[in-house]
């Protein structure tokens, strides 16, 4: 009898340790694939953040439509581009943030006209460089 119960324990335990070492591989490659996923995700994310900032595309380059844009002293970037994206005249008012800083535009205060036609590069070439 002591040698079937001897026999009996040691078959429990390689079971289970050969379910453990199943389990644990499949943790690993859960962990991984999830890994793969995220790296993957950003990847595409800055891609995209990437080009939005350096493709330079109007909202809609055969509209006429045209805001007077009102720009007072306390305005920043990021304030004008947020009033700018509500206005639909730019997509992303983050990105027009980070081309503000990237080609370095400081905006002065003023009164200016605004289209969908023009590019965001070009609203803060007009928003840098004109007084009104």
């Amino acid at each position: 009898m002591k040698t079937t119960n001897s026999t009996e324990k040691r078959l429990k335990k390689v079971k289970t340790t050969k379910t453990n070492e199943i389990v644990s591989r499949f943790i690993k490659y859960i962990f991984l694939i999830a890994v793969i996923i995220f790296v993957i995700n950003g990847v595409y994310k800055g891609y995209k953040l990437g080009y939005a900032i350096f493709s330079n595309q109007p909202i809609n380059v055969n509209s006429k439509r045209v805001i007077t844009l009102y720009v007072d002293e306390n305005d920043t970037a990021k304030t004008v581009g947020k009033e700018l994206e509500e206005e639909n005249i730019i997509k992303n008012a983050t990105v027009f943030w980070i081309q503000s800083i990237i080609f370095e535009c400081d905006i002065i205060p003023g009164t200016y006209e605004v289209g969908e036609a023009m590019t965001q590069r070009e609203i803060l070439e007009l928003l840098s460089t004109q007084k009104q």
